[in-house]
């Protein structure tokens, strides 16, 4: 796992960002789980802790203002293809928030020797780092 954060804001690389090298997800479990505000992959399985429910969402609450989002780049287990995608924060009908996404086809890497997942976003100032 590497977590990096940025000395400063001025950093060429002024991304934070938190990256595995675990199984990755399939292009279906990332639209269902992160695009999906609610969901979590332990719902069927009271067993079982973690799975992209309140930790992998945490994400939304940082960039919920930020208008470029997080960016969130997998690999899947099933055809070993490096997706990336997008995920922002809108308000929708009832004043709420809701997660919209962009999956970025164009970028797709068949065969990737990069295994896991990477999620990133800009730091917002200073005091965040």
């Amino acid at each position: 796992m590497v977590l990096h954060v940025p000395k400063t804001l001025n950093d060429i690389n002024n991304k934070f960002y938190v990256q595995d090298f675990g199984i990755g997800m399939s292009l279906e479990k990332v639209i269902n789980i992160y695009g999906n505000y609610f969901a979590s992959s332990t719902q069927t399985d009271s067993n079982s802790i973690g799975g992209f429910g309140l930790g992998g969402k945490t994400p939304f609450i940082y960039v919920k203002d930020n208008p470029n989002g997080f960016k969130l780049e997998t690999t899947s287990p099933e055809d070993n293809v490096r997706r990336t995608f997008v995920f922002k924060m809108q308000t929708n009908q009832y004043g709420g928030l809701q997660p919209v996404y962009s999956y970025l086809d164009g970028l797709d890497q068949p065969n990737s020797k990069i295994k896991g997942t990477k999620i990133s976003f800009k730091l917002n100032d200073a005091q965040d780092i």
